[in-house]
């Protein structure tokens, strides 16, 4: 592996946000989490909203990230895309951003 590409399946979101309906809940197969528990990279819902973890993961990645946003990209999505995750970003013509943090009355 030469490069690592984060990109969406299809053209409508990069990332849609986080659902904050019914709190935060993980869609993770049980044993993809096995893997990621081994490795200290599940994340702990209760203490760690910002997914420190997961942040130095993306920083400490020995190889390049390169992010193709060709869509809508919202919230964290947002946050991934221009604070530092990806080495590069490149954007469709499509790709467009939103950050309803002040519309909902919440913080990044």
């Amino acid at each position: 592996v030469k490069v690592v590409v984060w990109t969406a399946q299809g053209d409508k979101a990069f990332c849609s946000g986080a659902s904050l309906k019914g709190g935060f809940e993980l869609n993770v197969p049980q044993e993809i989490r096995k893997q990621y528990a081994m490795r200290g990279l599940m994340p702990n819902l209760k203490s760690d909203s910002a997914f420190v973890r997961e942040t130095k993961a993306f920083w400490d990645f020995p190889k390049p990230i390169v992010a193709a946003i060709n869509g809508l990209c919202v919230g964290g999505g947002v946050n991934m895309a221009l604070c530092n995750y990806f080495d590069i970003v490149m954007c469709s013509t499509a790709a467009r951003f939103k950050l309803p943090f002040v519309d909902i009355g919440f913080t990044p």
